[in-house]
């Protein structure tokens, strides 16, 4: 098998992953799904289940085994024309990082809070408490505006975005490991391979899925050390109890 490998948006941007495999634009692919809340709602399990493990390995497994079981993961992606491979976890957990100590939720009251969009519903139920809808390339300006107090993020992202610039607390707040990413392959395509071919492609996504989550928790510890090591105060904050 000859093997051609596009990245950074070559062949479709990383919303267009999903229709680009549908419309076979490229054969493989990993459709980051929180672009696609409507077509793949399933995926946004791990999502709407805060406080689950921040073990992104645990959860990565997790995810797939509950896609086996229930053939409603892989039936959706079935609608797009591609077969469900394996999932994919890139970050540990999100915390709360913020421009001032947070101890509590009492602290958020009147505040402004920035999140990917299905992770608000974090903070629901907080009185006075505002979500306000952002991507991560907007989290640093939206924090440096006061157009937020607070901003959703993991470790990673905190890192190399500068959040520690603008947002120099962290409340560790432990919402859980989340699945964003999908490894599919166009159905026409995946019809056309024999079947032991099939089964390197089912067998080496799952240790892909495993690489990536292995690195994620590297990058994570790491991430948050450079976090610690460059915010403006020496200030952290375990909300876990609080």
């Amino acid at each position: 098998m000859k093997w051609q490998e596009s990245y950074g948006g070559s062949i479709v941007k990383p919303k267009g992953v999903l229709e680009g495999i549908e419309l076979g634009l490229g054969d493989i692919g990993i459709v980051t799904t929180i672009f696609h809340s409507s077509k793949l709602p399933s995926q946004s399990l791990a999502t709407v289940t805060p406080f689950i493990s921040s073990d992104a390995r645990v959860v990565a497994k997790a995810i797939d085994e509950i896609a086996k079981e229930y053939p409603t993961m892989q039936k959706e992606f079935a609608k797009q024309d591609q077969v469900y491979l394996a999932t994919g976890v890139v970050l540990n957990t999100y915390q709360l990082y913020s421009k001032k100590p947070v101890k509590s939720a009492e602290d958020l009251k009147g505040d402004k809070v920035a999140g990917a969009g299905t992770n608000l519903r974090y903070i629901q139920g907080i009185d006075g408490v505002a979500g306000v809808r952002g991507g991560l390339t907007d989290f640093y300006n939206m924090l440096a505006t006061g157009l937020v107090d607070h901003a959703m993020l993991w470790p990673e992202a905190t890192k190399t975005f500068k959040i520690s610039e603008v947002a120099p607390y962290m409340a560790e707040v432990d919402f859980g490991a989340v699945n964003t990413k999908t490894v599919t392959i166009n159905e026409r395509f995946w019809k056309k391979l024999p079947d032991e071919v099939k089964t390197v492609l089912q067998d080496v996504a799952i240790k892909y899925r495993d690489h990536l989550a292995n690195l994620a928790m590297d990058r994570a510890q790491e991430s948050r050390e450079a976090y610690i090591a460059t915010r403006r105060y020496d200030c952290h904050y375990d909300a876990r109890s609080a």
